[in-house]
């Protein structure tokens, strides 16, 4: 799922067939949503995200090798969609601050791949490569609000790794942590990360813990602990308050709300059951408190 820039509509791509993505219009009253329409995916996309103007959606296809963009019309629905072929396995689309570098991370090729992206145009170019860790997986990514330093989650090595990225595309590596550091995995299966204030969270599936970070200002990282959460949580999001963290549990169709306190650490998760399997959660509003 991915909320457009002004807020004002939510796109969930649907991962069976036909593959599409349906588009909700938020009352900007509440917190209902009004179904707008649907249109067609060239495959099946496993993570959305739009463009800084909200007249692209990009998306990542894991099984179809490729990403999809589709330009918004101005009613809020896509109008016209085309696929772009990448290197394997690709599992996340983010654009940089400035709107001008889709970046791809594509766990099957162990690569982060930035696009050169012309926001008039809709045109799109390969500007660099980035290889990790062979056999780390490079899964999903985050960028820093305080300092546009980036970070990947890597699922098979269940590590961080920062990087910058210059204007032309051009990207740099630098440190490489593991999430957990109190304990050790056999077969890690790390899935979602976030940034928040100066803290950075991520989350590891089978250990079903989420490792805190502090980000300096110059984007270096620094372990400050680790937290049990919801049983293997797929995805979490951050509320529009950045108070607290929401958590899919996706094999007991719960939820978890963790409240983050004013160090940035996270309070004990309160569980919520959900519907079935959720691999997605996406906050729409601010939370006020626990209820």
């Amino acid at each position: 799922m991915a909320l457009s820039p002004d807020g004002r509509y939510l796109y969930a791509a649907f991962r069976g067939l036909p593959y599409r993505v349906y588009v909700f219009e938020i009352d900007p009253a509440g917190d209902d949503l009004g179904f707008l329409g649907t249109a067609p995916l060239p495959a099946d996309i496993c993570h959305i995200g739009l463009d800084a103007t909200g007249r692209y959606l990009f998306g990542a296809s894991f099984s179809g090798n490729s990403m999809s963009v589709s330009h918004i019309g101005d009613d809020g629905l896509p109008d016209e969609t085309r696929a772009i072929p990448t290197p394997l396995h690709p599992h996340f689309v983010a654009l940089t601050a400035d709107n001008s570098h889709l970046l791809v991370p594509c766990l099957g090729a162990d690569l982060i791949v930035s696009y050169r992206f012309d926001a008039g145009l809709g045109h799109i170019e390969e500007a660099g490569r980035l290889r990790l860790a062979a056999g780390s997986g490079p899964r999903h990514l985050a960028r820093s609000p305080m300092n546009d330093a980036w970070f990947v989650i890597s699922e098979k090595a269940a590590t961080v790794t920062a990087f910058s990225e210059t204007l032309d595309g051009a990207m740099i590596a630098g440190q490489t942590l593991p999430i957990l550091q109190s304990i050790s995995i056999s077969a890690p299966k790390a899935s979602d990360i976030r940034a928040g204030g100066n803290r950075l969270y991520a989350a590891e599936r089978n250990a079903g813990r989420i490792g805190i970070f502090d980000i300096s200002s110059c984007g270096d990282l620094v372990w400050q602990g680790e937290i049990e959460t919801a049983p293997f949580p797929r995805a979490f999001s951050l509320d529009a308050s950045g108070r607290f963290l929401l958590v899919a549990s996706e094999k007991t169709n719960q939820f978890a709300i963790h409240k983050i306190d004013d160090k940035g650490m996270l309070c004990p998760a309160a569980l919520r059951g959900i519907g079935t399997r959720p691999t997605w959660i996406t906050a729409l509003r601010g939370i006020n408190e626990i209820t």
